[in-house]
């Protein structure tokens, strides 16, 4: 990350042989220009911003407080650790929840003028863990930076280059910016392909890779499972609200998205009855649905999206996802 000064003061001095001269104006200090874009935070932020983030993680997952997390944790990121917590407080024997701070690997600041602002932070939580890509925002200039999402790298998957001399562009996610596409329309077309395989209208336009392989098989398999007792439904939809990109160094974006989820069964035999596994009978608080089930998840996606005219496909670089409630009756 490139440091720059980015204010400066004129020293001041009163010499005697100016005494006389009380009545004239002293110089007044004036910014110093930069040139280029300025990062939204540097290294020396970045360390103490994730320090209080891991304070406050660690006070929040002692007591299973998600109230004690929201000073510094919010969006997709407070409501998993919420529903770990929830899960934990009926399976007692279920581990930790996930580590979320480690080894500082890099961050991308891009430049920005006004709020909200975001930066991202790759973390590697233990030497045998691959590395998560972890989103931090700021709503206002006087609010704290918060975890708002966070994504592990897929196997085989490299970070894309975004350091240049100045600081890289943070995209609006509404714009186009020379890319093949908008990160809202890559995130809506991502999740379309998660409800339609390879029916989706948009499968083509992105590259294979294991998060959507593994989250195809599971609902291909549940499917399958339950097909003679009941109908089953699945649907993703991308939240508008919860996307994000900066420019990379080829004229692409690395965009990161959060999409709700939800596999809805509901009984067409009389009398049939689904079992429920039992994280999902800690969350509806029965063991088994004798009419309907829904389960709601939420998944956290990282986009490599090429440049405009790129025969490329996007690239999914890392995903997270997670049981937020379900429901039977």
């Amino acid at each position: 990350m490139n440091r720059r000064v980015l204010t400066g003061a004129a020293l001041l001095a009163v010499s005697t042989l100016l005494a006389g001269c009380a009545d004239e104006a002293l110089p007044q200090p004036r910014p110093v220009e930069v040139e280029g874009a300025v990062p939204v935070v540097l290294d020396p932020q970045v360390e103490v911003i994730q320090s209080n983030v891991e304070q406050v993680l660690a006070t929040g997952d002692e007591g299973r407080d998600p109230a004690a997390l929201e000073q510094r944790v919010a969006g997709p990121a407070l409501e998993l650790r919420r529903a770990g917590y929830t899960l934990r407080e009926s399976l007692t024997e279920l581990g930790g929840q996930a580590k979320l701070s480690g080894e500082q690997l890099t961050e991308i600041a891009p430049a920005a003028d006004g709020w909200p602002r975001f930066f991202v932070a790759a973390v590697r939580p233990n030497e045998d863990q691959v590395p998560m890509l972890q989103v931090l925002t700021q709503a206002g200039p006087r609010d704290p930076y918060k975890l708002t999402a966070w994504v592990t790298m897929l196997p085989g998957t490299t970070l894309p280059e975004t350091s240049t001399e100045e600081a890289p562009e943070a995209i609006d996610p509404k714009d186009q910016a020379g890319l093949v596409t908008t990160p809202l329309n890559v995130a809506a077309r991502y999740a379309d392909v998660l409800t339609k395989g390879d029916a989706s209208e948009y499968a083509d336009a992105f590259a294979e890779d294991a998060f959507r392989t593994q989250i195809l098989g599971e609902q291909a398999a549940e499917r399958e499972a339950v097909s003679e007792f009941f109908s089953y439904e699945v649907a993703h939809t991308f939240r508008e609200n919860d996307v994000w990109a900066v420019r990379t160094s080829d004229g692409g974006a690395l965009a990161f998205a959060a999409l709700d989820a939800s596999r809805t069964f509901a009984v067409t035999q009389q009398g049939a009855k689904l079992p429920l596994p039992p994280d999902l009978a800690a969350f509806a608080g029965r063991g088994e649905a004798s009419s309907n089930a829904k389960v709601t998840s939420l998944e956290t996606v990282a986009f490599v999206i090429p440049p405009e005219g790129s025969d490329e496909p996007i690239t999914v670089l890392a995903g997270e996802r997670g049981t937020l409630a379900a429901e039977a009756s």
